[in-house]
C-alpha cells in the first residue's frame, strides 16, 4: 500500500537485514527517507495498533524465525553537518547513515572523540540506544544531543545526554522500547590531539609512539577488532553473528571475591586472557563475559549444531550456515546456564531479541 512517498510491503522476509542471516517475515515493512516519513509511518502503525520495531543496520538483533507481527521500520534517513562551537566540532548525523562511515569521516577531518568505536557494524540512530562502546569508550561521553520522534506526545523532541539516561549498554530508548523514534545525533568532538587509549592491547600497539594521531588510533582499533572477527566490513573476515551476544557482568567487589574463589577452586582461570577483569572508577567490577564464559567449558570455535562460538572471539554466538532463530536462542541459553551453575552469575544478553 502506498502512504505519501512510502510503500508499506506486508511479508518481508528480515533474514537479509541481519547481519545473523536469520529471521522470519515482518507483517508490514516499510523504508523511511525523512521525517515526515518516520511520523506517517508510526501513524499508520497507531491506527491498526501494531507494534513497531524501528531497524538500523541489523547488527544487534536476532530475529524470530516466525518474524514480527507487526510493522518493522527500517530508517534510512541521511544527512551529516558540522558546525565550530567554543569547546569543539559539533557534528550532526541523521539516523539512517552508516555508523562507521560517519566515525571515518570525523576521523579524516581530525576530529577525535569516536575513533575508538571504529569498525563497529550499525547506524548512527542504533548508537545512542545501545550506548554501544569498546576500549574504555561509549559513545554517551560525545553526545550532546538526540533529536527523536515522541509517540506519546506526536511531537519531535531534543534529548540532552541527561535525558537519554545512558548506563553500560543501555538508554531511555532502549528501557522503553518504541516509544521513540530517533532521527538524527549531535557529537561533540575535538581536533585536540586525542588522549593515549588505556585498553591493554592498544596500550601494547602504542608502547613506541606518545601521541597517536586519531587516525593511527582508529587504525589500531580496527586491526584489533579485526583479529577477534568483529569487523563486518569489506576486506575483512567476517561471520553471521550480532558480535557481542552478552555484556560483561558487573558486580560488586564482595560477588566478585566469590566469583574468584568459585575460579580457583575449579582450577579454570587459565582459559582467560589477561586482565578479565578490570576495576571501575564507582568501586564495582567489570568481569569479562568471554572468560567466564570459557571458563565455563565453550572454547573459541565451540558448535551445538548450526550454531557455535566464533574462533576468534568467545563472545560471538555465530550461524555456522542454517541455524535458526531458536536453536541460537537456545544455544545461548545453555551458555547462560552453565556460566550461572559453575559461576553463580546471570550473564545478559547484548542483543536484542525481535519476536522471541
Amino acid at each position: 500500500m502506498l502512504i505519501a512517498t512510502m510503500t508499506i510491503k506486508e511479508h518481508i522476509n528480515l533474514a537479509e537485514y541481519t547481519t545473523f542471516r536469520v529471521g522470519g517475515p515482518a507483517r508490514f515493512f516499510v523504508i523511511v527517507a525523512t521525517e515526515q516519513e518516520l511520523v506517517e509511518a508510526l501513524r499508520f502503525a497507531d491506527a491498526k495498533s501494531l507494534s513497531v520495531f524501528i531497524l538500523g543496520g541489523g547488527s544487534n538483533i536476532l530475529v524470530s524465525d516466525n518474524g514480527f507481527d507487526g510493522l518493522v521500520i527500517k530508517n534510512e534517513i541521511r544527512g551529516m553537518s558540522i558546525k565550530e562551537a567554543d569547546e569543539g566540532v559539533l557534528c550532526t548525523a541523521a539516523a539512517g547513515e552508516d555508523w562507521d562511515t560517519f566515525v571515518a569521516g570525523s576521523v579524516a577531518q581530525g576530529l577525535s572523540g569516536l575513533e575508538l568505536l571504529s569498525g563497529i557494524p550499525g547506524t548512527v540512530g542504533a548508537a545512542p540506544v545501545q550506548n554501544i562502546g569498546a576500549y574504555g569508550s561509549s559513545v554517551s561521553h560525545a553526545i550532546t544531543e538526540v533529536r527523536a520522534y515522541d509517540r506519546q506526545t506526536g511531537s519531535f523532541l531534543s534529548l540532552a545526554p541527561a535525558e537519554c539516561h545512558f548506563s553500560y549498554r543501555s538508554s531511555v530508548f532502549k528501557k522503553e522500547q518504541g516509544r521513540y523514534g530517533i532521527v538524527a545525533v549531535t557529537f561533540n568532538l575535538s581536533r585536540l590531539q586525542p588522549s593515549l587509549p588505556s585498553y591493554p592491547d592498544l596500550v601494547m600497539l602504542f608502547a613506541q609512539s606518545a601521541s597517536p594521531s586519531v587516525a593511527e588510533i582508529r587504525s589500531a582499533v580496527l586491526s584489533t577488532r579485526a583479529k577477534k572477527g568483529m569487523v563486518i566490513l569489506p576486506g575483512y573476515e567476517s561471520f553471521r553473528s550480532a558480535g557481542s551476544f552478552f555484556k560483561n557482568p558487573i558486580m560488586t567487589a564482595l560477588d566478585f571475591t566469590a566469583l574468584q574463589e568459585r575460579t580457583k577452586a575449579q582450577k579454570t582461570e587459565w582459559r582467560c586472557r589477561t586482565p578479565w577483569y578490570w576495576n571501575m572508577p564507582d568501586g564495582t567490577i567489570k568481569v569479562s563475559a568471554a572468560c567466564l564464559i570459557q571458563q565455563a567449558g565453550f572454547s573459541r570455535g565451540f558448535r551445538d549444531g548450526r550454531a557455535g562460538l566464533s574462533d576468534k572471539h568467545a563472545l560471538a554466538i555465530v550461524n555456522y550456515g542454517g541455524a535458526t532463530g531458536e536453536e541460537i536462542k537456545e544455544f545461548s541459553k545453555k551458555i547462560q546456564h552453565n556460566v550461572k551453575q559453575n559461576f553463580g552469575v546471570i550473564l545478559e544478553p547484548e542483543v536484542e531479541f525481535v519476536g522471541l
